[in-house]
């Protein structure tokens, strides 16, 4: 789609499998692909968007091992990004569910760890909503469900950012497919 970019930092030495066929992004996540600590080589696909906005997916995942995560990014560098996943552990622990993490210069922190909100299912709809300085991060388990607050983030983002979906895995191979992706004002 116009405007969109794919980002591998991988993409030289070890490229990030993905295909969009029948309108899915499937993307094939290798081991020691992560958005923490010094490690910030996490496949992404991004677009640039200005203002207020809300984004949303819908993430066929199933993680099994720690580290596993897909879902949505804003990302204003390497340094300030807001991640909101369906995953399987991560930085703090926990099982399977849904996370909310914030990187803030040298500092990352889970806002919401799986085990704050367990999600076993393989799918589950995520969105976010900024609202001037404020995300707000949503889930819900299908279109036929209410959306529920995962968490609020107040951000010293620019008003210009990329807004996209992502995944992170620190363990065995494992596969994400994220079934659509709407930006909406």
């Amino acid at each position: 789609p116009v405007d969109w970019q794919w980002i591998d930092p991988d993409e030289a030495k070890d490229p990030t499998p993905h295909d969009v066929k029948g309108g899915v992004l499937r993307v094939t996540i290798q081991t020691r692909k992560d958005l923490y600590g010094d490690t910030r080589n996490a496949p992404r696909y991004l677009k640039s968007i200005k203002g207020d906005f809300q984004i949303e997916t819908r993430v066929r995942f199933a993680p099994k091992e720690n580290d596993q995560g897909a879902g949505l990014l804003i990302f204003q560098d390497d340094d300030n990004y807001l991640r909101l996943e369906r995953s399987y552990g991560g930085p703090g622990g926990g099982g399977a569910g849904v996370r909310l993490d914030v990187r803030a210069g040298s500092e990352h922190k889970a806002l919401i760890e799986p085990g704050q909100i367990q999600w076993e299912a393989p799918e589950v709809d995520l969105k976010i909503v900024r609202t001037g300085r404020l995300f707000t991060a949503y889930w819900r388990a299908d279109e036929e469900q209410e959306w529920r607050e995962a968490g609020v983030f107040e951000s010293q983002y620019s008003e210009s950012i990329l807004s996209g979906v992502a995944a992170v895995n620190t363990a065995r191979p494992v596969t994400a497919e994220f079934v659509y992706i709407k930006i909406l004002p």
